[in-house]
Order: structure tokens, then sequence, then C-alpha cells
């Protein structure tokens, strides 16, 4: 299993492209990804506060940020 986790705005291009390669190397390779910044968007956009999410430097996750990659990891063993 892969787990990808970018920024929440997408503001750094280069690991967007990183992503992108992950996600279809998994793919060609069979491997389950863990779809971490899309799993964060869907909560930011169901009314979890982003800023809940990160700390002061909007870059390092808080504990409740953390708790939601896990979630996104954990959809990976769900499915």
């Amino acid at each position: 299993m892969i787990q990808v986790s970018i920024l929440y705005d997408g503001a750094n291009v280069c690991a967007v492209k990183v992503t992108e390669k992950i996600i279809e190397s998994g793919e060609k390779e069979g491997l389950p990804v863990a779809r971490v910044h899309e799993y964060w968007k869907e909560q930011v956009s169901s009314g979890l506060n982003n800023n809940m999410l990160v700390q002061a430097d909007n870059v390092h996750p808080t504990v409740e940020g953390y708790r939601v990659m896990a979630e996104a990891v954990m959809h990976v063993f769900r499915a």
C-alpha cells in the first residue's frame, strides 16, 4: 500500500505531479493507494475545519489531521 498526501490547497505543483505518478504506478503494479489528499478534501468539504487539521505552518498535520489521514488509509483496507 502507498499513502498519498499533499497540501489541501494544491499549491505545491510538484507534489501534485508526484502524487499522480504514485497513483499511476500503484495502478500499474496492482497496489492499493491510499488517496489521503482526496479524503482530506472530502472531509473539509463536508464541514471539517482545515485549520484544525494543520499546524500554524500550514504544512504539518495536527493530531486531528493525522486522524483524518489514518481514516483514509483504513478505507483501503475496508475496500
